[in-house]
């Protein structure tokens, strides 16, 4: 072989090299899109909320709001939200989740809005767990009265709770089915399962699931492909749905199809409540 073409050879081989390091050690931005500036509250729906802070396991804490129903009820959703902006960019589904008569507490990944904290993929779950253990403790809920709903990233988030706790109903809406299965789609020109240094394995711990689960995923999302919302479906126990939306990932999920609202409903209400 020439001088010339292992030259080539070697430029090539140190472009793919530094693509993979690039990839390893810049995933997080990948992940995490978090914004500092929380610009929108509950109040701007025209709904009553607490404004809290809770104490996570490492020191830091979380923000998050409870939102109490317009009607006395126990039912309360927990509000697992995406990899971008913060709680003040999910005013919209709050309202949807108000006006179907649930209280809701959503709360903020810590490095998130007015969280403290350092944005991981363990940290993420230990925040879930503090908003669940807000409710049990302080709102003397048991978890038949907790409905854990988590959208795109939040669905992993969402799982991994729902897994630990067991609640009354886990929907998910827009999921992936693991961490490495978004990066070879995402980049499947590098061994980016090897490179992935983030887990979030929906589809292994949706197995040990044994509540009532909702899967929610668009045909058109071009963001968490299809496929992988059907992934964690086959993977989930009975009973189980799957509703396909209309739309891409940032479509409108729960918040305008209402085939998803009246499911989520009539699985999530009790009876003579609400």
């Amino acid at each position: 072989m020439s001088d010339i073409a292992w030259s080539v050879l070697r430029i090539i081989a140190g472009v793919y090299v530094g693509l993979c390091a690039v990839l390893f050690f810049m995933q997080k931005s990948q992940i995490y899109a978090p914004d500092r500036d929380v610009d929108s509250s509950p109040s701007d729906g025209g709904m009553k909320f607490e404004d809290l802070h809770l104490s996570v396991s490492n020191g830091e804490t979380i923000h998050a709001w409870h939102i109490p129903a317009k009607n006395e009820t126990r039912s309360t959703i927990i509000f697992c939200h995406g990899n971008g902006g913060n709680i003040g960019g999910r005013i919209g589904s709050l309202q949807v989740f108000h006006n179907m008569g649930f209280n809701v507490m959503i709360f903020e990944y810590q490095g998130y809005g007015d969280s403290t904290g350092e944005t991981t993929e363990k940290n993420t779950y230990n925040d879930a767990m503090t908003a669940w253990n807000y409710l049990i403790k302080e709102k003397a809920l048991l978890p038949e009265d907790i409905i854990i709903f988590g959208r795109s990233l939040g669905g992993a988030v969402a799982i991994q709770l729902a897994e630990q706790v067991q609640p009354k109903l886990l929907v998910t809406e827009s999921a992936f089915s693991s961490a490495p299965d978004m990066a070879a789609r995402m980049f499947p020109f590098l061994p980016s399962r090897i490179l992935c240094r983030y887990k979030y394995n929906n589809v292994e711990r949706i197995k040990n699931i044994h509540c009532p689960v909702i899967i929610a995923h668009g045909r058109e999302d071009n963001t968490v492909p299809y496929a992988l919302g059907k992934k964690i479906f086959a993977a989930a126990n009975e009973p189980k749905h799957f509703v396909d939306l209309e739309g891409g990932h940032n479509a409108g999920g729960i918040d305008i199809h209402k085939e998803f609202q009246d499911l989520f409903k009539k699985l999530a209400t009790p009876k003579g409540d609400i």
